[in-house]
């Protein structure tokens, strides 16, 4: 087992080009040290520019030290793997923009790998410090997609968002609703089909169109044992019945207790409480 320190001269390894992930994986597979790292830290690394050979693995460590400004340090075979902390902090600035060129406020810049990040400005702009010359910046804002930025050399970088857009399913109308008739107003008036009439509660299980406008708001029957409804507060002589055009003048039997309609004669009714035709006046 290699102890802590530095890593012995004769240690050679074989490898093929690849990210810096792949690199040190190469050397585990090929030596019995193994590496511990920050995931992120390595990733940004995607071509570690190492030619395919052999390599003596101080010398190979020694280069990707100072290529990308990575700490190796050895402790009982576990090579520990630190980016370095630079001293100097070079600044970007740039602008967040969305497709047709207007400003993102408050889009969040962060430096993978990294804690470091800042917020857009009203105008889109921002400005922050990177700590390493291969820093990748992370572009996020709210409804748009993400982006991943190598600023490289650059000091002045410009990120275009496109909208995340979600595609929803077409909405599909399987009923229709029944449509206000607004060319011929009528105010006070209630209609009641054929259908409506026999789901109302009837006395005795007969159905009774005469009776079933009791069920209605402003309509009241004209008292125990007597035939005929009033309608808001009027009497019931003072009601107009009309059978097809035709008025009835005795509108029940039996005391009262049933009116002369036969519910399956019947295809719908119409009550006027208010504002009645002048088709019916007189």
């Amino acid at each position: 087992m290699a102890q802590e320190g530095n890593i012995p001269d004769n240690v050679r390894v074989r490898l093929k080009p690849g990210s810096l992930r792949s690199v040190l994986e190469q050397v585990q597979q090929q030596t019995s040290y193994s590496f511990a790292y920050n995931n992120e830290e390595i990733d940004r690394v995607s071509d570690a520019g190492i030619k395919q050979g052999e390599y003596s693995l101080a010398d190979l460590l020694k280069t990707l030290k100072q290529k990308y400004q990575l700490n190796f340090k050895n402790r009982n075979g576990v090579i520990y793997v630190k980016r370095k902390k630079s001293g100097t902090l070079r600044s970007i600035k740039g602008r967040v923009l969305d497709e047709s060129g207007g400003p993102l406020p408050q889009a969040n810049v962060l430096e993978k790998g990294t804690s470091n990040g800042v917020v857009t400005d009203m105008n889109g702009n921002f400005n922050i410090r990177i700590s390493a010359e291969d820093a990748v910046l992370a572009v996020s804002y709210l409804g748009y997609l993400s982006r991943e930025i190598r600023p490289g050399n650059k000091t002045a970088i410009n990120v275009d968002l496109e909208p995340d857009a979600a595609l929803l399913d077409e909405v599909v109308v399987t009923d229709r609703r029944n449509i206000a008739e607004i060319k011929k107003p009528q105010m006070s008036v209630n209609r009641l089909s054929a259908e409506q009439i026999r789901k109302i509660p009837a006395v005795l299980g007969e159905t009774d169109p005469l009776k079933s406008l009791l069920q209605l708001p402003g309509v009241t029957n004209a008292g125990e044992a007597s035939s005929g409804f009033n309608v808001r507060g009027g009497a019931a002589d003072q009601n107009l019945i009309l059978l097809d055009g035709s008025p009835i003048f005795s509108d029940s039997h039996l005391f009262g207790f049933f009116s002369v309609f036969n519910a399956d004669a019947i295809s719908d009714m119409e009550l006027y409480k208010g504002g009645i035709p002048s088709t019916f006046g007189g």
